[in-house]
């Protein structure tokens, strides 16, 4: 994987990281769904040179419906 894209994921957990920890309980019940998700998404963008499977396929599809 390209070091420019390894740092560009890192960066970005390190963000959502801060978000989640800065955030009330009633903003967190709220916003996890959406942070877990974009934490799925950095997990494919991370595994690029891997085949997606087919459980992680029915998963994205399932969430963006």
């Amino acid at each position: 994987m390209d070091k420019d894209l390894k740092e560009f994921i890192r960066q970005e957990q390190v963000k959502l990281s801060n978000i989640q920890s800065g955030l009330r309980q009633e903003q967190r019940a709220r916003l996890i769904p959406k942070i877990n998700e974009i934490r799925f998404l950095l997990n494919l963008l991370a595994n690029e040179g891997n085949v997606i499977s087919k459980k992680d396929k029915k998963d994205l599809e399932k969430k963006n419906r």
